[in-house]
């Protein structure tokens, strides 16, 4: 499914450089999604074989959520609803405190591997996915999934590489501590929930939403492509201001910043 999303993005970057890409992007892309569809997913459960050689057999692993959030690039509405279903079931993935890489009941669960056996997950997984689960309009789900993760900006001396989902700690046996991917969580909040995107041109569209363990919201001093902003939201409207100049829309709504305010 990856694949999927790149051959999607490379087309649409050609487009925008004005190159001609050696072959269809989107239509590889879409050839690459319906075979997987065909050839290893199940409607019965839901979800996606894995295949080693002739051999299919399901692995009840949280990475297939990361196809969640590209609407019909990767998924069909069938797949992607399934695929939400398990995830947001608290027996088999969704934990207390993040998401388990593995389902529970995955027979290769292993309680020592937090990071891809199951007991946890890479610190960048879990924000990340409810990055694309805002993305594509999934903002209660995308709310629970963040709540979760919301124990990690206070309760540990530093983020390590992985982070368990039942208990409020992380993995100590590894030299990747204050990885880099410990930044997925500050982009979720500032490209999930305050909705901020670049667009084609440029502009730089704001459309947050206030999550419901919230009174208000605000980002300051941010620098995206060229231009300074500040955003506040609460439950009645939005607020941005950008190079002395203020905008205001109810809540729900959304401001975009012309491309001509870049400095």
């Amino acid at each position: 499914m990856r694949r999927c999303v790149n051959y999607r993005l490379v087309g649409k970057l050609c487009r925008l450089a004005g190159i001609t890409p050696p072959f269809d992007m989107e239509k590889r892309a879409d050839s690459i999604r319906d075979l997987a569809h065909r050839e290893l997913y199940s409607p019965e459960q839901g979800w996606f074989y894995a295949k080693d050689g002739d051999v299919k057999y399901f692995r009840w692993t949280m990475q297939l959520f990361k196809a969640l959030g590209w609407g019909d690039w990767t998924l069909t509405e069938e797949s992607s609803e399934a695929l939400r279903k398990h995830l947001l079931d608290e027996d088999e993935f969704l934990g207390q405190y993040g998401i388990h890489s593995l389902a529970k009941k995955d027979p290769a669960y292993d309680a020592r591997d937090v990071d891809n056996g199951g007991p946890g997950a890479c610190i960048s997984f879990a924000p990340a996915i409810a990055d694309r689960l805002y993305a594509d309009g999934f903002i209660r789900e995308g709310d629970n999934i963040l709540n979760r993760l919301l124990w990690l900006g206070s309760a540990l001396p530093y983020w390590g590489d992985s982070q368990r989902a039942d208990v409020m700690e992380y993995r100590r046996d590894t030299p990747l501590q204050s990885d880099i991917q410990g930044a997925a969580l500050a982009q979720t909040i500032i490209f999930g929930v305050f909705g901020i995107r670049v667009k084609d041109d440029f502009s730089i569209e704001i459309k947050p939403h206030l999550p419901s363990w919230c009174k208000r919201i605000a980002l300051k001093n941010i620098r995206l492509a060229g231009i300074s902003f500040h955003v506040e939201c609460d439950g009645e409207k939005i607020s941005v201001v950008a190079d002395g100049k203020h905008y205001t829309c109810e809540h729900g709504g959304s401001i975009t910043l012309p491309s001509e305010m870049q400095t």
